[in-house]
Parts: C-alpha cells; sequence; structure tokens
C-alpha cells in the first residue's frame, strides 16, 4: 500500500481506504485493487516492485536504476 501511495499520491490511497473502512471490507492491496479505481500505471509500479523485490534487497542501488529507468538499462 506504501507503494501505492509513493505512486499514486496518499490522498488516493486513503480515500481508497476510507472506501473499503465504509464497506465493512478488510484494508489489503488486494481489496483495493479489487474494489477501487487504481490507474493502470499505478498497478504495474506495484507489481514491478512486488515481483522484483528479492533482487531489489540484494543490491538496490543496481537493480532499482535497471527495473525502473528504462534507458540504464
Amino acid at each position: 500500500i506504501a507503494l501505492a501511495a509513493y505512486n499514486w499520491g496518499p490522498g488516493n490511497i486513503d480515500k481508497s481506504i476510507a472506501r473499503l473502512e465504509a464497506k465493512g471490507r478488510k484494508v489489503t492491496w488486494d481489496n483495493i485493487l479489487k474494489y477501487t479505481s487504481v490507474p493502470v500505471e499505478t498497478r504495474n509500479y506495484v507489481q514491478k516492485v512486488r515481483s522484483n523485490e528479492g533482487r531489489i534487497r540484494s543490491d538496490p542501488a543496481k537493480y532499482w536504476d535497471s527495473i525502473f529507468n528504462k534507458s540504464k538499462a
């Protein structure tokens, strides 16, 4: 959820969380995706970080740039 807030803005995440809570739903990333309108760019960004988490943790400086800055890849 923090990654989405970084990419999409904390206000948008706050609104999504409020909507889930108002409906009595658990606040999870999967529920935010299912019950709110998350931009494709944010969905892709979060998925990309999550799928590369191990590599990023092993050497953040090396992998962050290679994954997110296409011009440096």
